[in-house]
């Protein structure tokens, strides 16, 4: 059995650790190149699996480090969006500058009448409700997240079961 017989088991392994096909294509693509650089190895088969394993874990690694990234960040953002008291940052500290503007009958760029700045009070309580939706629902899908992984981890039999296909 040549190294490239090997090829479509090594696929079959990526695939099921990434859920990708075309990630499974690139890792096993790697894999190979490797391979190659190492030159005589004794056993392709063993050496194979497991650079294909360790790529797939390298790559799990990497997307749960960026999707991490992306919740904090978002939830961040979010929250500065809606709460910051500055108000060139904050949505409602900004409508209520242009509340008092108003109130003191003085027009603040970039509105060029009182009705304009009235639309932009209204824009920033607008804006600012949906990015606080925006951090709910990240929020909400963070916990039930966590919630459904420690609920899995929880159990001690296997959750999933594969067919077997042929």
């Amino acid at each position: 059995m040549t190294a490239e017989d090997l090829r479509p088991l090594m696929l079959s392994i990526a695939y099921r650790m990434v859920g990708s096909f075309s990630e499974a294509e690139d890792i096993v693509q790697e894999a190979f190149l490797r391979l190659h650089e190492a030159g005589d190895v004794e056993s392709p088969k063993a050496w194979l699996s497991t650079v294909v394993c360790l790529s797939t874990t390298e790559l799990s690694l990497r997307l749960d480090c960026v999707l991490a990234w992306v919740v904090v960040c978002t939830l961040t953002a979010g929250v500065r969006k809606v709460l910051d008291p500055d108000p060139a940052i904050g949505f409602i500290s900004h409508a209520l500058k242009f509340r008092e503007a108003i109130a003191a009958n003085e027009v603040l760029a970039p509105a060029r009448t009182i009705a304009e700045m009235q639309r932009i009070v209204f824009n920033d309580y607008l804006d600012a409700t949906l990015a606080g939706i925006a951090v709910t629902i990240v929020s909400i899908v963070v916990v039930y997240a966590l919630f459904n992984i420690r609920k899995a981890l929880s159990i001690p039999d296997r959750t999933a079961i594969e067919a077997t296909h042929g």
